[in-house]
């Protein structure tokens, strides 16, 4: 049997996403999204209460900072520190030997983060996560 990967997470809005299937099976990814995507958009996952130390859980304070930030250029580089340490425990893994952020708005309710994984063979993978009204307006 072959590894086919995870069900894909496809997220939808800022409220959440959902499954596309075709031919009625999930359509599946053997790359780094999901891990991406449960990394920072996962802070209050409810599975982090049965775990004591902050080591053990998983999520960060990025989909935070793009809902209660102004769009700023600080704020812009505040969101991509907070989503490379989100997604650090890849390196501490051996997934990857870096992770790099850039997060862009395109226009002024709406944030494009790209994250570059580089895994230890050397294939360097962009993912992008694009939603518009993720983050509030600049003032």
């Amino acid at each position: 049997m072959n590894f086919e990967g995870d069900p894909r997470l496809f997220f939808v809005d800022e409220n959440g996403g959902d499954l596309i299937y075709e031919n009625g099976q999930p359509k599946m990814d053997t790359a780094l999204y999901n891990a991406i995507n449960i990394s920072l958009y996962s802070k209050d996952f409810w599975g982090n209460a049965v775990f004591e130390e902050q080591s053990q859980k998983i999520g960060s304070d990025y989909e935070k900072l793009t809902k209660e930030l102004p769009i700023t250029v600080e704020n812009l580089r505040r969101m991509e520190d907070s989503a490379i340490s989100a997604c650090d425990w890849m390196i501490e893994e051996s997934i990857a030997d870096t992770v790099e952020a850039d997060v862009r708005n395109p226009r002024v309710d709406r944030i494009e983060p790209t994250i570059t994984i580089t895994e230890p063979n050397g294939n360097v993978s962009p993912y992008s996560i694009n939603w518009d009204n993720f983050a509030k307006e600049s003032d």
